[in-house]
């Protein structure tokens, strides 16, 4: 395992089995959780163990992706958390860097979900993305009515390739899309798009794009995960990569998770307060999310706060229903809002703080 592991399988896997009790007047792990949903606006009751089961299978999942590539557990485990918690992640970097690749076989296990993909150039038109013209509707009403089936409107997970070779408008219509989750179809207002992640890759560097047009800052701003790829330069795992590539013919079994248990996870994160008005742990992540932004790069405040949900999904992912200091240690990917890792301080100052953290309750 790298050091840019959010955590080793076995210990994601052993606080499910072996979830630790809730301290003082925490959610007991017995109760069950009513979840709204979305589409039916109906509450519907989980318990835990059926949250739990569901966090084992899509962990197990993630973990056997991480097999199959060398040296891209930080993209796969960004990924996953990006899904989980409905939100978008932009991967850059060399070409033959295996961005597409593990792209592509993280999204293809997902069963019951509508995928759409799509290559995009400065000449990709609006009607590429979300489907033709209503010919009909256009002469009878002078509207401009798009045919969506099968296009992007109607996808559950969505997979941008070279997103930014795409125009400057086609972008900041898709910024629409992805933030906001509606569309304006000629006269009719489609309020609730089913998308819940959108993946882009680019072999481009999005600093030349913000230099040349800052406007464009919006756009990516939008990505919750930023994340740069570097071709392998370890003797060990080029090794590695060569033989993988020489036997992945002989792989004919690919692991597949449900739509369903992802739902079921971001739908927890996302209307459960898993912090528990603990204000230590908000504090401790407060002070590292400030540090982060003042020594290594900026983002908004908006951005703190909804960085602060991947701890709520760490907690879950570890068996419990209560947010620990230790989940901060997630925050990692999200928290460096640069388009490059060098000399990264996240670790030295998460570290710092998690000591100080410690050593007050001690005390």
């Amino acid at each position: 395992m790298t050091n840019c592991n959010f955590y080793a399988t076995l210990s994601i896997i052993s606080f499910i089995e072996n979830p630790r009790l809730p301290k003082g007047g925490r959610t007991p792990m017995t109760t069950d959780i009513p979840i709204f949903n979305d589409k039916q606006g109906k509450e519907h009751a989980h318990s835990w163990p059926e949250v739990h089961a569901a966090a084992r299978r899509v962990v197990e999942y993630f973990e056997w992706l991480k097999g199959q590539f060398i040296n891209r557990d930080k993209m796969i485990d960004a990924l996953m958390y990006a899904l989980l918690l409905r939100e978008h992640i932009l991967v850059f970097g060399e070409s033959g860097t295996a961005k597409s690749a593990v792209v592509s076989a993280a999204v293809r296990g997902i069963t019951g979900a509508q995928l759409w993909q799509k290559q995009f150039t400065r000449f990709t038109k609006p009607t590429d993305v979300f489907g033709g013209i209503d010919a009909r509707t256009l002469r009878d009403t002078g509207a401009m009515h798009y045919i969506t089936t099968g296009g992007l409107l109607e996808a559950d997970v969505a997979v941008f390739d070279e997103f930014l070779d795409a125009s400057p408008d086609m972008l900041r219509t898709l910024l629409n899309i992805t933030h906001e989750r509606r569309f304006q179809n000629g006269s009719q207002q489609i309020p609730f798009l089913p998308l819940r992640t959108a993946i882009a890759t680019t072999n481009h560097n999005p600093s030349i794009l913000l230099a040349d047009d800052t406007r464009m800052q919006a756009v990516v701003d939008r990505f919750m995960f930023w994340l740069h790829i570097d071709q392998l330069i370890n003797e060990d795992d080029l090794v590695a990569m060569v033989h993988l590539y020489q036997t992945s013919a002989q792989q004919t079994h690919h692991p597949e998770i449900s739509l369903g248990d992802i739902d079921l996870i971001s739908s927890v994160v996302r209307h459960l307060d898993l912090f528990n008005e603990d204000t230590d742990v908000m504090r401790a992540y407060a002070r590292i999310a400030k540090q982060m932004r003042e020594q290594y790069g900026w983002f908004s405040d908006r951005h703190i706060a909804k960085v602060s949900k991947v701890l709520e999904l760490q907690a879950i992912l570890r068996g419990r229903p209560f947010v620990d200091v230790e989940d901060i240690m997630a925050a990692r990917v999200p928290l460096t809002r640069r388009f490059d890792d060098t000399d990264n301080p996240f670790e030295d100052i998460t570290s710092t703080e998690l000591m100080e953290w410690r050593s007050t309750r001690d005390a």
